[in-house]
């Protein structure tokens, strides 16, 4: 009788809250004015959360954006969230706050880089501004605590300063079984905390996801050395590196690979640049990659140490005409610019 009771109990709290979650997003297209609907009908035929739509910014009064924001389709309530970010007759705060939950998918318009996926509260706090520091502070702490699912919490983790009582929930999400676009963000956050414990756990990371490193990993690796960290150049060096730039075409990912290594400056980087400086060809693709070998000089002798020596005698003629050639084109001109005035735009991240 008490496992049917328990059970019963369960099957009612589901029904409980999936009705609760229904009622909540209960608005249909029918329901606004017949003057707007035929724009929210074609917003929705779109399925894309657009930047700007002129009905929704001149002719939807501030109830119906309330409304909308309850509206059964996702992307009218992206819309609507979006353009009640934008007016100063709603509390920004409240409205992120209060909105955390929509973990709806949508497709959002980036602009030049095309079609993003996301939630709607991750597109909301893509978007979000506040008032005040403290008010910004009390989303994170928010986010972190009640919403770390949303990738939007990976990413805010990693811009944030370093904060003991978050520590234990960034270690937990770094390891979560999630893409790894979200996760580079978390593990970055928890190397902030140059804990001697985590090395081998963010080690693991990025070894397991050598093939998926941007910018901010290679950033990670730098401003926070281990030497634990040399297999994962060297996997990525002999796996991707010339892979980047010749099929991918990603040649300024190949730069934050070389400057990350280069600050190492240890026998077994000054290995790896040695190779990269000294193969023939340079690369396989030709010569309208022929800068990425001068950032190379460049990055060496920048990182100019005991282990680069043999490098640094090898490229130091190059190295005294690239900085000819560079006064040559652009002299050292005394310009006075004019001063900028400081942003009067509410808090953004």
């Amino acid at each position: 009788m008490h496992i049917i009771r328990l059970f019963v109990s369960l099957a009612f709290l589901l029904l409980f809250f999936s009705c609760k979650n229904e009622n909540k997003y209960k608005y249909a297209i029918k329901d606004f004015r017949k003057i707007i609907q035929p724009a929210l009908t074609n917003l929705v035929s779109k399925a894309v959360v657009e930047y700007y739509d002129s009905t929704i910014r001149f002719s939807v009064t501030d109830n119906e954006l309330e409304k909308l924001n309850k509206s059964e389709h996702p992307i009218l309530r992206g819309m609507a969230l979006q353009e009640m970010l934008r007016r100063e007759t709603f509390n920004h705060f409240d409205l992120i706050n209060n909105n955390l939950d929509d973990t709806a998918e949508v497709q959002t318009d980036a602009g030049e880089f095309g079609i993003w996926n996301m939630k709607v509260s991750d597109f909301l706090l893509q978007n979000g501004k506040w008032k005040t520091i403290e008010d910004k502070n009390k989303t994170i702490d928010i986010l972190l605590r009640k919403h770390n699912y949303l990738r939007s919490a990976h990413l805010i983790a990693s811009r944030i300063e370093p904060q003991e009582k978050y520590y234990s929930i960034i270690k937990e999400m770094a390891q979560r079984e999630l893409l790894f676009e979200e996760i580079e963000y978390s593990t970055y956050a928890l190397a902030q905390y140059k804990k001697a414990e985590d090395t081998s756990i963010i080690r693991k990371i990025l070894n397991d996801n050598w093939y998926q490193l941007n910018e901010l990993s290679f950033k990670l690796m730098s401003e926070f050395p281990s030497e634990n960290y040399m297999d994962v150049y060297e996997k990525y060096y002999k796996r991707k590196f010339y892979n980047i730039i010749c099929e991918e075409g990603k040649d300024t990912k190949a730069i934050d690979f070389l400057k990350s290594l280069a600050s190492y400056k240890n026998e077994k980087s000054a290995s790896i640049l040695n190779a990269i400086l000294n193969k023939q060809p340079f690369l396989r693709c030709g010569a309208q990659y022929d800068w990425i070998k001068s950032s190379l000089i460049d990055i060496i002798w920048q990182n100019k140490c005991k282990a680069y020596e043999k490098m640094c005698t090898q490229i130091a003629s190059t190295v005294k005409e690239n900085e000819k050639n560079k006064i040559e084109l652009f002299p050292n001109n005394d310009v006075n610019l004019p001063v900028q005035e400081p942003s009067k735009e509410p808090i953004g991240w």
